[in-house]
């Protein structure tokens, strides 16, 4: 979906090198997931409605890889780290 969602961005004529800033990744990263599009890519609108309930309402979307997290999760914000001098 992240990747589909970059290529909306630059369909939509927003810069690579401001796409790879948002998504943390190379600009190099953003030109290769570019250069090979999706035949199964989705309207940004279709995208939206996949994407807004794994967003709004995240326990679903997570129960197939509670086995794999060994972490505890606390709601947001989460508090900052102290510092150990």
């Amino acid at each position: 979906m992240l990747e589909q969602a970059e290529r909306n961005a630059a369909r939509g004529e927003v810069p690579p090198s401001l796409i790879a800033k948002a998504a943390g990744l190379t600009p190099g990263r953003i030109t290769q997931i570019l250069a090979r599009p999706n035949d199964a890519d989705r309207t940004p609108t279709e995208l939206r409605k996949l994407t807004y309930p794994v967003c709004e309402w995240p326990a679903e979307a997570l129960k197939a890889h509670r086995a794999d997290f060994l972490g505890e999760m606390t709601y947001p914000p989460y508090p900052a780290p102290r510092s150990r001098s």
